[in-house]
């Protein structure tokens, strides 16, 4: 007769002995006896996944600080090497790694597009998604190059702040000014 052996789903993690014994018995007492030990393992399973991110909204130039934790099927924390996909509104992907407990800051560019960014955190089976909004960025750089002034977007959005150039004695002031991404 065969008999089937289970331990919890949430038995933590490890090396197990299982002692058997067996017999058989008439009315005169035992007749055969045998015992044995059987060691077998039970691996850690990853079960859930908390991701963290810093921040719901985020600036260009800012940091982002991403982060999770894997925990096995008791509870525990696992030693896991996390994927990160961060996505762009345009689909453009950053692809990281980081360790189960640990964190990675990634630092966005003036010129981040702005929008709703999505962050896919995936380990084993387990995969959840996060979402951020960067926001618009207004940002320009002046250069002046042999009396040439030149105003240059290096933000994610139109520019169209009032500029006021003075020199010596005059002023101007560039009031309409809209220069695209």
């Amino acid at each position: 007769t065969t008999q089937i052996f289970s331990m919890p789903s949430n038995t933590q993690a490890g090396v197990y002995e299982l002692d058997i014994s067996v017999y058989d018995n008439d009315s005169s007492g035992r007749l055969n006896s045998g015992e044995t030990t059987i060691s077998f393992i039970i691996n850690q399973v990853a079960t859930s996944m908390l991701p963290s991110i810093s921040k719901l909204e985020v600036t260009p130039e800012d940091e982002l600080t991403l982060g999770a934790e894997v925990f096995d099927q008791a509870g525990e924390k696992m030693n896991a090497l996390v994927n990160v996909e961060i996505t762009s509104p345009d689909q453009t992907e950053i692809q990281q790694t980081l360790t189960g407990g640990e964190f990675i800051t990634y630092n966005f560019s003036s010129d981040a597009e702005p929008g709703i960014w999505g962050v896919i955190f995936s380990f084993s089976n387990l995969t959840i998604e996060k979402e951020f909004t960067m926001t618009e960025f207004q940002k320009a750089s002046f250069d002046l190059v042999d009396s040439t002034l030149t105003i240059t977007n290096v933000g994610n959005t139109v520019y169209s702040k009032v500029v006021e150039i003075i020199i010596g004695e005059e002023t101007e002031v560039l009031d309409d000014l809209e220069i695209d991404v």
